[in-house]
């Protein structure tokens, strides 16, 4: 989150476009939160942008976020 947005949930990168803590893409976030199973999943709130992150990490999906997942395991090597 820190590396992706540096914790700003308003946080906007109009090349994706790539919006808040987590800079998902509208249809990453729909699809991540769809089967984290978030309740009208909001990409604003950053509330259901952590839950989705987690349930990428915790599935395997964290390579998504590639550069910033890789900059976390050089530092944990």
């Amino acid at each position: 989150m820190m590396c992706e947005s540096r914790g700003n949930p308003k946080a906007l990168n109009t090349i994706g476009p790539y919006k808040g803590l987590f800079q998902f893409t509208d249809g990453t976030f729909h699809s991540f939160s769809t089967q984290a199973g978030i309740a009208n999943p909001n990409i604003w709130n950053p509330l259901h942008q952590i839950e989705a992150a987690a349930w990428a990490f915790a599935n395997g999906k964290g390579s998504h976020w590639y550069n910033c997942y890789n900059k976390a395991l050089n530092k944990q090597s």
